[in-house]
């Protein structure tokens, strides 16, 4: 699975500060994804993350935590390591509008389908 096997992403934004002035407050899935496709167990991808907010205050609220991460937040402090690092021209994220009470159930699927393609989790998503 690739990002271009996901029509319903439309736009592609570098991963940085100013893309919370684009994100929008509305519950919903996001993919973080490198410009360059690189090698899987199975196969290639450019995806490295896939996930989800499901709460009122939506994908703007979850993605800033990516810059500001949490104490006790480990995945936003990974990620936060890689998108200003050595990677931070590459990243780019792009996300779908999800009812609050569908997100995980599209999350759950995107990472299935995942799975299934590439015999792994996006590496983002694996618990390091």
């Amino acid at each position: 699975m690739k990002s271009i096997d996901l029509p319903e992403l439309k736009e592609w934004i570098l991963f940085n500060q100013e893309i919370l002035e684009k994100l929008p407050a509305s519950s919903g899935v996001y993919i973080i994804r490198n410009k360059k496709c690189f090698g899987r167990l199975i196969g290639d991808s450019d995806i490295l993350y896939i996930g989800k907010a499901d709460n009122k205050k939506g994908l703007k609220h979850r993605i800033k935590f990516y810059f500001k991460p949490g104490i006790n937040q480990r995945t936003s402090k990974r990620i936060n390591a890689l998108i200003l690092g050595d990677y931070k021209d590459r990243i780019e994220i792009s996300w779908m509008i999800i009812d609050p009470e569908n997100t995980k159930e599209k999350e759950k699927e995107l990472l299935t389908k995942y799975l299934k393609d590439h015999g792994e989790l996006p590496p983002w998503n694996r618990n390091l």
